[in-house]
């Protein structure tokens, strides 16, 4: 049995807010040895100056983007994260703009962002997937900090898990693109040095999956908890995670959202899933469940995601070994419960390798 998980709320948020919500937390069902997932994380609202929201982003939005009119007074101050702030901007010409700032240099923050907006709408564009990716337009360094403006997406419908599963499966079936529009081959991104949360992901381009999976995942973490008895285990482990892909030594490269918890997706007034907030990259579709715990998916969200994408033998085991790498995150950017919960996820695991 693999330990009881929790999704406990934090102080901050990962990633800024987007409008509307998600679906309300609900067991998962799935697989006898999962469990529940219980509260969502929470995030804070900032107090980060008005100004400093739409100075160089408003600016971008009135001189770069065709037909927008004039750039409307913000009608309330920003929310967001614990390092950025969010808020829609209004034109004139009808038009909204969701935008994320930060007080600080992070336009590779941002840059990784929307790059992985890109990616996941040209696949689900070369699928076919039923889904709405915000565009992203520019992300940049400006005065006053850096920002990111996207296509404000309306949100508040319900969630159709169904509907989400088939769309989340339909961008894993999508084949990568190119090396030329990939910005490589193998499993990474073109944005090698990404965020996942407040933490640097590291998407270097590799030909070898597991290896991609300890080197550019599961070490990096290890390394920045510090803590000697963690890290002597999780080295183990390391050592041993080739054993758990004898099913599938190769598998294919996805291109994954790579942050898929129930905070990071919603659904527009007609019901059509909307994706965002991505920590993109191309590996093993199964890896995008690591996050399952927190995203509230239940039976008809995976029975649609299968339909699209078979479960392949072995799958459990390697679902707790990619749930690792987020709980590690979790411990190093909360501590907390999260690096118990990470010790007992090791200890399983070797227990299975």
């Amino acid at each position: 049995m693999s330990p009881r998980l929790h999704c406990f709320v934090a102080p901050t948020g990962l990633g800024g807010a987007a409008p509307g919500g998600a679906a309300a937390a609900l067991p998962r069902i799935r697989g006898p040895q999962r469990p529940p997932a219980v509260a969502r994380r929470a995030r804070r609202p900032t107090t980060m100056a008005v100004p400093t929201l739409t100075s160089a982003a408003a600016d971008y939005i009135a001189t770069s983007i065709p037909d927008v009119g004039t750039v409307l007074p913000p009608k309330s101050g920003p929310s967001g994260s614990g390092w950025a702030s969010t808020a829609v901007v209004d034109t004139s010409s009808g038009r909204s703009f969701f935008v994320k700032t930060a007080p600080r240099p992070a336009a590779a923050m941002f840059v990784a962002e929307a790059a992985g907006l890109r990616a996941l709408a040209a696949a689900a564009a070369a699928s076919g997937a039923e889904v709405v990716i915000p565009t992203a337009y520019a992300a940049r360094d400006g005065d006053g900090g850096s920002f990111l403006v996207m296509d404000a997406v309306p949100m508040g419908g319900r969630v159709d898990m169904a509907r989400l599963g088939d769309a989340v499966g339909a961008i894993h079936a999508a084949p990568p693109p190119p090396a030329d529009v990939a910005g490589g081959t193998g499993y990474g991104f073109g944005v090698t040095a990404g965020t996942i949360g407040g933490s640097v992901q590291r998407n270097g381009w590799m030909d070898d999956w597991p290896a991609f999976w300890v080197e550019r995942r599961l070490r990096p973490q290890l390394a920045a908890t510090r803590d000697d008895a963690l890290i002597r285990e999780g080295a183990k482990l390391c050592d041993a995670v080739p054993a758990f892909f004898a099913d599938v030594p190769a598998p294919a490269a996805s291109c994954l959202h790579g942050d898929l918890w129930g905070g990071n997706y919603g659904a527009t007034p007609e019901g059509v899933p909307v994706l965002f907030d991505p920590a993109t990259y191309y590996g093993h579709a199964e890896a995008e469940f690591g996050m399952s715990w927190c995203a509230s998916f239940n039976q008809r969200f995976y029975d649609a995601y299968h339909a699209r994408m078979p479960r392949a033998a072995g799958a459990d085991a390697r679902e707790d070994l990619y749930t690792l790498y987020h709980i590690l995150n979790h411990a190093n950017l909360f501590g907390g419960g999260y690096r118990s919960q990470a010790a007992g996820l090791i200890k399983s695991l070797l227990r299975r390798a």
